[in-house]
């Protein structure tokens, strides 16, 4: 059966005798990234001064934390599904870069001592450590007090935090827990 569909004349409608049994299949999209993609050369940011690891669910997470809420970023080691209570997925992305895009949007509170933590080894001090050390200084504008913890104290600690995102850092101890802070109107 051919009718004309009265909206567009050029248009024929076109009925089936019998109604089709096939539903169309839609597949999850693919989560984790491969490591050889760069998201800053292959998918360029479609928002102007955004960093495109920044995804819509990590920028809703960042806007929903309050003052004092913690966020965690953790390296690929992390069991971080196991303790995440909002779990954040940049798999093969570094827990640098993830750190570098979440402070630049992120500011740090000021009304405590530390608003970092990080985990360390009984004995010295991963280079990772002095990266994330330099990032968030860069971001504060202004020499940042890290608290080191030990590692089932970190968890612990990680545990309460509001979100956490996993990383694809392949280096140990490549974790840090956030505090937000606030942003005070100008004066």
């Amino acid at each position: 059966m051919r009718r004309t569909d009265p909206r567009r004349s050029d248009r024929p409608i076109v009925k089936p005798d019998r109604p089709s049994l096939e539903l169309p299949i839609t597949l999850p999209p693919q989560i984790n990234l491969p490591p050889q993609i760069n998201l800053q050369k292959d998918h360029p940011a479609m928002l102007k001064t955004l960093d495109p690891l920044l995804s819509g669910a990590l920028l809703q997470i960042l806007a929903d934390m309050g003052h004092g809420d913690e966020i965690v970023i953790v390296d690929a080691n992390y069991p971080a599904s196991a303790n995440a209570k909002r779990l954040v997925r940049l798999d093969g992305i570094t827990a640098t870069a993830a750190l570098k895009a979440v402070v630049s949007l992120l500011p740090l509170d000021d009304f405590v001592d530390a608003p970092a933590a990080v985990m360390t080894p009984a004995t010295g001090r991963p280079p990772v450590l002095d990266e994330f050390q330099a990032l968030i200084d860069g971001a504060e504008g202004k020499p940042i007090r890290m608290t080191e913890m030990e590692r089932f104290a970190f968890y612990e600690r990680a545990r309460g935090a509001y979100a956490m995102i996993a990383t694809g850092e392949r280096r140990l101890y490549g974790n840090i827990i956030l505090m937000k802070g606030v942003i005070r109107p100008d004066e």
